[in-house]
């Protein structure tokens, strides 16, 4: 496990700011897009953070 994924593995995702750095980080586009998908259970043709302030 790298050293970002055990900080990440200690963080609660239901914190705003841990949720927003996992999801609107720049590169992470396909993980939101899975995750909207899985939640929302339609098909998202395109994905796209407007605002990544953090």
């Amino acid at each position: 496990m790298t050293k970002q994924n055990e900080e990440l593995s200690r963080l609660p995702l239901t914190s705003d700011y841990v949720f927003k750095r996992v999801f609107a980080k720049e590169g992470n586009e396909d993980i939101l897009k899975d995750f909207l998908e899985a939640i929302l259970d339609i098909e998202i043709q395109k994905i796209e953070v407007q605002n990544r302030g953090c």
